[in-house]
C-alpha cells in the first residue's frame, strides 16, 4: 500500500499538485495541515481526475477555520498511524514529546509537519516522518517535498522521498 504524505504547502498549490502527480500510484494520501484550502484543493483535483484513494486531512496551526480534526489514527495493512501537524506537541523543540504521546496512542507510525523540514527516524518500534514542506519559499535550499510511506503485505515499511527541482 503506498500512502502520499504532504504538509505545508501555505497555498502553493502548483508545487502540491506537482508532488502528488510526481508520487505514482497512491492508496491514500494524508495532508498534515498548513493550509487546509489546499486539503480541499486536493480532494477536490482528486476527483476531477477520477482518483479513487482515501484522503486523510488534519488542521495545522494556520488553520483558523478548518473543520480538519486536530488528529487522526489510521489502521491500514495492519499498521496503526498518528497523524498530527506537530506544532501542539512542540516539534520544532525535539520529538520526545510526540514519541512519547504515539506510543501512548499505540501507534507505530506518526506523520507530522510544521518544521518545514523532511525528517524520518526510527524510535524503537515508532517510525516518526516529515515529509518536509509542499510549498515553495520557506528555504532557499529546499525544494518542494512530500513522501510516500510504503506499507508491505509482510509488515515492512520503508518511505520514499519525492521532491521538486528547481
Amino acid at each position: 500500500m503506498n500512502i502520499g504524505v504532504v504538509s505545508d504547502s501555505h497555498g502553493d498549490t502548483q508545487s502540491l499538485r506537482a508532488l502528488v502527480e510526481k508520487m505514482g500510484k497512491l492508496d491514500a494520501l494524508c495532508f498534515l495541515g498548513d493550509i487546509s484550502d489546499d486539503a480541499r484543493y486536493l480532494e477536490d483535483w482528486l476527483a476531477l481526475r477520477s482518483e479513487r484513494i482515501a484522503f486523510y486531512a488534519v488542521r495545522g496551526n494556520n488553520d483558523f477555520d478548518s473543520h480538519d480534526p486536530e488528529e487522526i489514527v489510521l489502521t491500514l495493512e495492519g499498521h496503526r498511524i498518528l497523524m498530527v501537524h506537530g506544532h501542539r506537541h512542540g516539534v520544532k523543540r525535539g520529538l520526545l514529546r510526540l514519541s512519547f504521546y504515539a506510543q501512548q496512542k499505540g501507534t507505530d507510525v506518526v506523520l507530522f509537519g510544521h518544521t518545514h523540514m523532511a525528517h524520518a527516524e526510527r524510535d524503537g518500534d515508532l517510525l516518526m516522518l516529515n515529509p518536509g514542506a509542499a510549498g515553495r519559499g520557506f528555504f532557499a535550499s529546499q525544494p518542494p517535498r512530500g513522501a510516500v510511506l510504503c506499507l508491505e503485505a509482510d509488515g515492512c515499511v520503508k518511505v520514499r522521498e519525492v521532491q521538486l527541482l528547481s
